[in-house]
Formats: structure tokens, sequence, C-alpha cells
């Protein structure tokens, strides 16, 4: 789903527009996009609705976020899969973890720069998951797989 806001954003007016801010004024490295603020609340909404309040995420984007009210009026975003892992070879989903022991870490535009400057082939939507403190596992999206070189 962030994935998709990417390049919703890109193909519209968003990206052309300008439509972008330094986090640290003079800092170009520190540029924010509405795409990394709008992909982060899909990607944090959708971990909400199916883990609930309760459960620890870290964004990026947290300060930038939480200015916009913007998407607070849209529907709920569509359930998230469940059945991703059961496809994998030698992980169990048989065990249960406890919330209160999960932190998600959310970078939802990695390489804003980059999607700014039209680079699209490094831009990427990464999701870790940790466990009590150490790291097991995580999520690269390609919003733009058609521009990547490998």
């Amino acid at each position: 789903r962030g994935c998709q806001i990417i390049r919703d954003f890109q193909s519209g007016d968003g990206y052309s527009s300008g439509n972008k801010k330094l986090k640290e004024a003079g800092e170009i490295r520190s540029v924010v996009t509405q795409a990394d603020i709008d992909a982060q609340h899909c990607i944090i909404s959708g971990l909400r609705q199916r883990w609930g309040p309760k459960l620890r995420i870290i964004g990026e984007e947290d300060d930038a976020t939480s200015t916009t009210d913007a998407l607070a009026d849209q529907p709920p975003p569509t359930p998230l899969r469940d059945d991703i892992l059961s496809n994998i070879p030698g992980v169990s989903t048989e065990e249960e973890i406890p919330v209160d022991e999960v932190t998600i870490f959310v970078d939802p535009l990695d390489g804003t720069r980059e999607f700014v400057e039209g680079r699209l082939e490094n831009v990427a939507c990464l999701i870790g998951v940790a466990r009590n403190d150490r790291s097991i596992g995580g999520v690269i999206g390609l919003p733009f797989p058609s521009f990547s070189k490998d």
C-alpha cells in the first residue's frame, strides 16, 4: 500500500508541483514529501487496524505525520494479508508473540531525495520488525520495480 501511494504521488500533480519541504532548514538531505507522510499514514493505519493501538511503531516521519489530518477522513485501509509467512519453508506461524514484545520500524519512502530528483530505481519502502529489541525480520517494497537495474 505504501508503494502504491508513492507511485500515485509520482504520477500525479503532487510530484511535479514541488510538494516537499525540509525537515531541517537548509539541509537538502532532510527533504520530506507528502508521499512520505501519506505512505507512512497508510502503513501505520493498516498495522494498527490489524494489531491494535498497543503495537509499538516508530516511523521516520513521525513529526511530519502529527501535523497532517488530511487522511483522517479517508476510509480504513483494506485488511493486511497475514498468509505471506505461511509460504516460506521453515517458517512457523504457530507461535503467537505478545504485542508488547514487538516494535515495528517504518521508513515509508527510503530515498526521498532520489525520489525528488527522479532517480526512482533508488527508492524503497522499508518496514522492520523487532522482538524484545532484537531484529527478527523486515519487508522491502519497491514502488518502481521496472526502474530497478537488477
